[in-house]
């Protein structure tokens, strides 16, 4: 895959981080992936019930 895409996933990592998770699909991918957490601010924005809540951690 040459062109750039954005592809978001969430979920639970347990014990890992989201930069396991990364390199992980790097390896599936057979290209660079970047582990980029969302701020606060962005994360209380998603509109999800709970979010506002959730992003003041």
């Amino acid at each position: 895959m040459s062109d750039k895409k954005l592809i978001t996933v969430v979920g639970a990592t347990g014990t890992q981080g989201g930069g396991v998770v990364a390199a992980d699909l790097s390896v599936v991918a057979g290209e660079p992936v970047a582990y980029r957490p969302p701020t606060h601010d962005q994360f209380r924005g998603f509109g999800f019930p709970g979010a506002v809540e959730l992003g003041k951690r």
